[in-house]
């Protein structure tokens, strides 16, 4: 599933309403500054904080049901 790059408000809205299903990722310029990652893939929007794109991008690809 390839990720997508969203902007503050599209991540708010993903994880508020659960869609779009897919792999998300938007750099953070609120309070932390980093990247923040959703993995709405299964529709439970699964989000975490990183200092780095790649780790977010790690993290995104491994699947370990969540």
């Amino acid at each position: 599933m390839k990720i997508e790059w969203k902007t503050d408000k599209e991540m708010l809205d993903i994880i508020e309403t659960r869609k779009p299903r897919g792999l998300f990722v938007c750099l953070n310029d609120c309070g932390f500054k980093g990247y923040t990652a959703v993995d709405n893939s299964t529709g439970e929007a699964w989000t975490e904080d990183f200092e780095d794109l790649k780790s977010a991008e790690v993290w995104l690809r491994i699947d370990i049901s969540r």
